[in-house]
């Protein structure tokens, strides 16, 4: 019925978790993580107050990457900006311009296509263009990092929220000089993009130590959170060992089969002290087929935001000590 409509619309205006389940149901297959809850969390404290009075917020999180970040913060949550008109000016920034206008497309279709979200909110389409959509007379924009960005306004707006999703190359992060002008134009020209209310979030994975944001995460001015694929790992190492010796010999042609078997043998004392952020998607066993099949470097930066691979570097730099040397 129309009450009924009405009521649950009023409801998703201040329950973006609700919003998602009912007008995206093919974006949410499994039960949300608590990474997904966190994200969710900070964006109803920017929803509280009128647009020109609100106070901006800057949060960053990284995140395990396949585990939805961008569904989240670059699909479904600018689509309840617009169809709620939360936001004024939405700024949508990635590595690579294709990136961003991959984003700014699914957002499109969404608009275009959801039946449910049409006819709920009738958004209104005015402008389309490769690189931005105007929905209900506010504008989202698609960028790259290191765009020259000064001065970008939408009618009396400049941006009120932008999005960093994964602004970083897993090539260019390794070296020096690009991490060095990339924290300069965040710094000098994204940061100053805005005013007053401008909300800005950063997600991705930490692709190096050094990495924007990995030096974001360390800023007193943003609220940060790290999400690890495995929160804690199994305490029984030599069950796993045992595990992975079978799962790893290439005599046997039904070695998935016989690793599995030994696991669901002892799966209690295997699981052990074992706990993941988000089980439906990537249960413990899974993650430990990826973590022996894939190596250890690619799985903790990938899937535990931990670049630092201590089999493949001589010093640990959270381990240096540091001293001062006087002369008498």
């Amino acid at each position: 019925s129309v009450i009924q409509t009405e009521m649950m619309k009023l409801r998703c205006e201040t329950d973006p978790e609700l919003f998602c389940r009912v007008f995206f149901p093919r974006h949410c297959w499994y039960s949300f993580s608590p990474l997904h809850r966190h994200l969710f969390r900070q964006y109803c404290r920017q929803q509280h107050q009128p647009l020109h009075e609100r106070e901006g917020r800057n949060y960053a999180v990284a995140a395990p990457r396949g585990y939805a970040k961008s569904t989240i913060t670059t699909l479904l949550l600018p689509i309840h900006d617009v169809v709620y008109r939360s936001e004024g000016y939405v700024v949508i920034v990635s590595a690579t311009l294709p990136q961003s206008i991959g984003k700014l497309k699914n957002i499109r279709v969404e608009l275009a296509e959801n039946r449910m979200l049409r006819e709920c909110f009738e958004p209104q389409i005015s402008r389309v263009t490769s690189r931005q959509i105007v929905v209900n007379d506010i504008a989202i924009e698609a960028f790259s990092v290191g765009t020259e960005l000064r001065g970008i306004t939408h009618r009396h707006w400049r941006p009120t929220k932008i999005v960093i999703d994964d602004g970083e190359d897993s090539e260019a992060v390794e070296s020096p000089e690009q991490r060095e002008k990339l924290a300069m134009w965040f710094n000098e020209v994204l940061e100053n993009l805005g005013n007053g209310y401008t909300n800005i979030i950063v997600v991705g994975t930490v692709l190096h130590s050094d990495s924007l944001l990995a030096n974001i995460l360390k800023r007193p001015d943003f609220q940060s959170r790290t999400f690890r694929a495995v929160e804690s790992f199994a305490e029984n190492t030599a069950l796993w060992e045992q595990w992975r010796a079978r799962f790893n010999d290439l005599s046997d042609p039904y070695r998935a089969e016989t690793a599995r078997s030994f696991f669901e043998i002892n799966r209690e004392t295997m699981l052990k002290g074992a706990r993941v952020l988000w089980s439906e998607k990537e249960d413990y066993y899974d993650l430990m087929c990826q973590l022996t099949t894939r190596g250890r470097k690619a799985f903790f930066k990938e899937k535990q935001n931990d670049p630092r691979h201590h089999e493949a570097q001589l010093f640990d730099p959270e381990t240096f000590c540091y001293f001062t040397l006087e002369q008498s």
